[in-house]
């Protein structure tokens, strides 16, 4: 099943392609007019900016469609041969040995004294 929080960001970014769409579709009309260059010059960079923009969010698009795919948010669980399975295993345990070991100096030692009580 799909996350909530994905299929609100895919309906966010179809509706901003949505909205920009026919900006640059305006953006390129202007730059078939009878126009000065320097208007020209920066119709130009700002029908560049939204053509990238619009290349964004449709790349942002197809990776959540692909993270959707490979069943986003939940990661598959890998089955692997009982030798791999194994090594893992030691793996872990050996690591848990080791971080036995080690303690949290704030948790240990909070450095807290008690001076002697003052009259007041």
């Amino acid at each position: 099943m799909p996350s909530e929080n994905l299929e609100k960001l895919k309906t966010e970014l179809l509706v901003a392609r949505a909205v920009i769409e026919p900006q640059i579709e305006g953006l390129a009309d202007f730059l078939l007019l009878n126009i000065k260059e320097a208007t020209k010059a920066t119709v130009q960079v700002t029908h560049g900016a939204f053509v990238e923009r619009h290349n964004r969010i449709t790349l942002a698009l197809d990776a959540l469609q692909s993270l959707e795919g490979n069943l986003y948010p939940d990661t598959p669980e890998i089955s692997v041969v009982q030798e791999v399975y194994a090594d893992l295993a030691e793996n872990v345990s050996t690591i848990a040995a080791a971080f036995a070991k080690f303690t949290n100096e704030q948790a240990t030692n909070l450095g807290v004294s008690v001076g002697a009580p003052e009259i007041k």
